[in-house]
């Protein structure tokens, strides 16, 4: 078997009360079931994470005003 069809891929951490709402989102502007071959997302639970440490306050006012 060969592939020689480049892919793209996007990884995005982001937090669990957001996800499926991000996750909605990025299907509707890709357009990902309004015609084959569009592309796919999925969510992966993330189960800790480094480098992300200077985020969590900023992270924590938006969940915050979400809920």
């Amino acid at each position: 078997m060969t592939l020689e069809v480049q892919k793209d891929v996007c990884l995005f951490v982001v937090e669990e009360h957001l996800s499926r709402q991000i996750l909605e989102r990025i299907s509707e502007v890709g357009e990902f079931d309004q015609e084959p071959g569009q592309g796919i997302a999925i969510q992966i639970d993330v189960e800790d994470a480094v480098g992300v440490a200077h985020q969590v306050e900023t992270l924590a006012k938006v969940v915050e005003d979400e809920l």
